[in-house]
């Protein structure tokens, strides 16, 4: 399942652990979208972590503060197999964030997170915890 983080305007983008998280748990590419100047802007097309880094960072240099617009980004995760009537009535508690160059909408129930004050569609931004590994560890330190 892809993952949407909405940053509204006046709040910090999340620290660089949170959208390599989001990147490598929807690792199927990346794009973004923002208000300037009256319009939304688009990009996307991102297929590496880096290359959406560089991106973001080109807008600051551009004079653009992330900080002060609203800013989207899609984090893809490609799905496969076909459409059924089943998976259509899913649909409908799917997430979608529509941007004009005056407004935006946030449509489905989206996660706020109290830290960084940012929307995710997911909880797929949350670093994975893998209690198996833990255990693993559990017995090492017995050991020692």
């Amino acid at each position: 399942m892809c993952i949407i983080l909405h940053e509204p305007a006046n709040t910090e983008l999340p620290d660089i652990s949170t959208l390599e998280t989001c990147f490598s748990n929807n690792s199927d590419g990346a794009g973004f979208m923002y208000q300037h100047d009256n319009q939304v802007h688009i990009q996307k097309g991102f297929m590496t972590f880096n290359s959406l880094i560089t991106a973001l960072n080109q807008l600051q240099q551009q004079k653009i503060n992330i900080t002060n617009i609203n800013l989207t980004i899609h984090f893809r995760l490609a799905s496969h197999g076909r459409i059924t009537a089943e998976l259509i009535s899913h649909a409908t508690k799917s997430k979608f964030i529509i941007m004009s160059p005056y407004n935006i909408q946030l449509i489905g129930e989206f996660i706020l997170d109290e830290y960084d004050q940012c929307y995710y569609s997911n909880d797929s931004y949350i670093p994975y915890y893998d209690k198996e590994e833990e255990k693993g560890l559990e017995y090492f330190y017995k050991q020692y």
